[in-house]
């Protein structure tokens, strides 16, 4: 867990920056990826342990808060495959 990265993302300006571009379930996905990154380097994590923290039902829930994300530069993904999660790493 990076406690640092937790710390920089809930600080209330960086808070109200990125729920006003991502909305609150972007926010929520960027806190729980949050939680496993270390330092600058990419981790694997799969859609399912991911779902839940975001509130999407659905895949294509998680897909379309991740591309949100993305869109605005918070976040870098690499696509998985059914074998291997997809890559991910906090840009802020």
């Amino acid at each position: 867990m990076s406690d640092k990265l937790i710390k920089r993302l809930t600080e209330p300006t960086m808070h109200k920056y990125i729920v006003g571009k991502v909305g609150v379930n972007g926010f929520a996905l960027l806190i729980a990826l949050g939680r496993h990154q270390n330092g600058n380097n990419h981790f694997e994590l799969s859609n399912d342990s991911l779902m839940d923290f975001v509130k999407a039902n659905t895949s294509a829930g998680l897909i379309k808060i991740r591309s949100k994300c993305v869109k605005e530069g918070l976040l870098v993904y690499s696509t998985g495959n059914p074998n291997k999660p997809g890559k991910y790493l906090i840009t802020i």
